[in-house]
């Protein structure tokens, strides 16, 4: 089943058209499924994946013409196989030709080998994919051109900003490659430095309404943190631990994990990020 099945979608047409090749699918597959967990204006980012929306028997031409036309924007996965196949080819002429002079900033291209650039892409702001260890700062500049942020400044927009508080800072900034912009609220601790975020949230629709709910479904005194938004519980805890105190309170049918870094380019997100930390770090 394909993650939008899980996602709300747009009604007209999807956010982003994922132009690639066969050989680089699985590649694409999992930028694809990670960009569709990202949440935006109330609803999840919609890919177009040939794999997930091209129809059976339906003309292939056509349908790579219509979700064009229907998307925002159109990303073309840029490598050597890609180059060199016809497929690839036809889907970048016609994503081009949708915005010939790049104006509209329309066609991103997304380099994952270093390749010599067809003319018709070096007029265009790519995306470095190419190095595995700096994948995170290009999948968050890609995430904030599709969700109409401002560019971020700086190496990867990832270098911590000063922040403002009514108390003293921490000794240590969380920064680096694979996390999450440094921002204002600080996680307040006279215990240990923080140096490492979780990397994953677990996310289950929900029978809770109120925190104190949990009363009525287990008996544990031992209840992971958790919090609950848009009637469904978010936790750090394993939820698939059959012993886990939350799962009785969770459609288990709907739990699936979510990529904790995008939270930090989501304003809410942010706050529920913060929120979430706090409640582990005052629980320990």
């Amino acid at each position: 089943m394909p993650p939008q099945a899980h996602f709300g979608q747009l009604l007209a047409g999807k956010d982003i058209f994922l132009c690639h090749t066969g050989a680089d699918k699985a590649w694409v597959e999992e930028l694809a499924e990670r960009i569709e967990r990202v949440w935006y204006q109330n609803r999840h980012l919609g890919v177009v994946f040939d794999k997930w929306d091209f129809a059976k028997g339906k003309n292939v031409v056509l349908e790579i013409d219509d979700h064009i036309d229907k998307c925002r924007f159109i990303g073309i996965v840029v490598s050597s196989a890609a180059l060199a196949a016809e497929w690839p080819t036809m889907e970048r002429t016609i994503a081009v030709w949708s915005d010939p002079s790049g104006r509209q900033g329309r066609v991103i291209p997304l380099i994952i080998e270093n390749v010599a650039l067809p003319p018709s892409l070096r007029i265009r702001n790519w995306i470095d994919f190419r190095d595995p260890n700096r994948y995170e700062e290009a999948f968050l500049e890609l995430i904030a051109r599709l969700r109409d942020e401002p560019v971020r400044r700086g190496r990867g927009g990832l270098q911590p900003i000063e922040p403002v508080a009514r108390y003293a800072p921490a000794p240590f900034v969380i920064t680096g490659s694979n996390t999450p912009d440094a921002i204002p609220e600080q996680l307040v601790s006279n215990l240990l430095p923080v140096i490492e975020l979780p990397t994953i949230v677990q996310v289950a629709e929900t029978v809770l309404r109120k925190k104190e709910d949990i009363k009525k479904h287990t008996d544990s005194d031992d209840v992971p943190p958790f919090i609950l938004r848009e009637k469904h519980l978010f936790t750090f805890s394993d939820l698939h631990d059959i012993e886990n105190p939350l799962g009785t309170a969770i459609d288990v049918k709907t739990l699936r994990d979510e990529t904790f870094a995008p939270w930090f380019v989501d304003d809410d997100r942010r706050r529920w990020a913060m929120e979430l930390l706090n409640l582990c770090l005052k629980q320990h």
